[in-house]
């Protein structure tokens, strides 16, 4: 499975990013719109083949406020390597 890291592109990749949000994490963490929207290039994507499968975010510190990788590419260190 070829991916790469890259800057999160927050306008482009917000579908993808929700659609992660709702399937990697529980319901005790729903999709906050304004949330996804706060997310920006200081955030890293998991891309394969153009989408977005894995996030980190940053708090302003530098601390990693959440990790999430599709359930369909776990397994695999994505989640490692974000955090890297």
């Amino acid at each position: 499975m070829a991916v790469r890291i890259r800057r999160l592109h927050a306008p482009g990749d917000r579908a993808a990013i929700t659609a992660l949000w709702r399937s990697a994490l529980p319901p005790a963490w729903p999709v906050l719109p304004d949330g996804i929207a706060r997310l920006d290039a200081g955030h890293l994507a998991v891309d394969r083949a153009g989408r977005a499968v894995g996030l980190v975010a940053f708090d302003p510190a530098g601390s990693v406020q959440v990790v999430a990788v599709a359930p369909g590419h776990r397994r695999r260190g994505l989640g490692t390597e974000l955090t890297r």
